[in-house]
């Protein structure tokens, strides 16, 4: 009796050709992937009729990312400086992880428009906002100072973060091979964030030279 064809699910295959993408390029080949799932090519289209829809389901993020929902649950009243850190280190996890999947997706020449459709609002636009709402309550509370514009401060605390992870991804393959500070620094995420939280509480924290805003 013949072996029956190996099962697989849409998240094994989406999780398959997400490595193959950000292994390989735009490029890849199909039958790759299909390989590296042990299925064959004909089956792996049965499930996803194109290699475009395949490479936008495997790498575009959801339209409400989770940490959408993190900040619309917060600050909390404790104390800042922690919350700062954490959500700091948050950011960076789902900055490091989109980065290289949206510029794959922008290398593969795939028009805008069509990536447009798929969303009723772009995921990193409903970041911004929920971070900048996350900022606005923070300065209503006291607990950060009012030296900004919340939305400004969003998009410039985003921005660092996108700035970093689009240099690594770019430069990886260079920084990997190059000895001393450079390359410590690039690949040490822990004192990266502890920079970016120390900017952060000397510019719109209360230090000790600092009165809360009225």
């Amino acid at each position: 009796m013949a072996a029956r064809p190996r099962q697989v699910s849409d998240e094994e295959i989406l999780k398959v050709a997400a490595d193959c993408f950000l292994a390989h390029g735009p490029g890849v080949s199909t039958t790759v992937i299909a390989e590296q799932l042990n299925i064959s090519q004909p089956a792996l289209f049965k499930r996803f009729n194109t290699k475009e829809e395949l490479m936008l389901r495997a790498l575009l993020p959801p339209e409400r990312p989770r940490i959408a929902d993190w900040l619309d649950g917060g600050p909390s009243d404790g104390p800042i400086r922690p919350q700062l850190a954490a959500l700091t280190e948050k950011m960076w996890q789902m900055v490091s992880f989109t980065v290289p999947r949206i510029s794959i997706v922008n290398a593969s020449g795939v028009p805008h428009e069509v990536i447009k459709k798929r969303y009723r609002r772009f995921p990193l636009i409903v970041v911004i906002e929920s971070l900048a709402g996350w900022i606005e309550r923070a300065q209503k509370k006291h607990l950060l100072m009012k030296s900004g514009h919340a939305l400004n401060l969003a998009l410039a605390w985003i921005g660092t973060l996108q700035g970093r992870a689009l240099l690594r991804y770019v430069l990886s393959d260079v920084i990997s091979e190059e000895e001393g500070v450079l390359k410590d620094t690039m690949f040490n995420d822990d004192d990266y964030m502890a920079t970016i939280t120390e900017l952060l509480w000397r510019s719109i924290g209360y230090t000790s030279e600092s009165e809360p805003d009225e």
